[in-house]
């Protein structure tokens, strides 16, 4: 029987013949742990697989730990990404508004925070690729998080647009 999904109670004694396709089952998709038989015997006792289901849940723990620590960092750089979308917007939007407000000067602002994007990218990417995804998925989802600065870029210029008609002595 399939025990996938479910969390077993070594101290059950009633799981105990499931256990070695539960233990096989988790062996296999997420690493191996070793664990030794005696010889003569062909299943397990309950004490040894007890201690081999807690070695396994260690492993899923930690993974599952790690996973949340990749995707804490992952939503972090993308929002981070956000006001600096709007920086690069209003910058632009407000070109022509003042003398300082340049297109020479919205452009290296925009210049500067795409090179610093760079470092942000690889941020992202790397520990991905080390938690198990392809270079291409890797990459992809690095570039997905800065997605967000265009779009919020566009908003910022729109955003000088409209309050500068609304507030025109601002």
């Amino acid at each position: 029987s399939s025990y996938a999904g479910m969390a077993p109670n070594p101290a059950d004694h009633s799981l105990a013949i499931g256990m070695d396709s539960f233990a096989d089952c988790l062996n296999a998709q997420h690493g191996s742990v070793s664990r030794k038989r005696r010889k003569g015997s062909a299943t397990t006792s309950v004490k040894e697989q007890a201690v081999y289901t807690n070695n396994s849940q260690s492993q899923l723990d930690a993974q599952l730990s790690q996973w949340k620590r990749i995707m804490l960092l992952v939503v972090a750089i993308t929002v981070h990404n956000i006001p600096e979308g709007l920086a690069v917007g209003v910058s632009f939007g407000a070109i022509g508004t003042t003398e300082s407000a340049t297109f020479e000067a919205a452009r290296n602002l925009a210049i500067g925070i795409g090179i610093q994007n760079f470092p942000e990218g690889l941020a992202v990417s790397l520990p991905l690729h080390a938690a198990g995804f392809s270079l291409g998925k890797s990459f992809w989802y690095g570039q997905l998080s800065g997605m967000v600065e265009p779009i919020f870029g566009v908003l910022g210029a729109v955003a000088v647009s409209v309050a500068t008609i609304i507030l025109p002595y601002a």
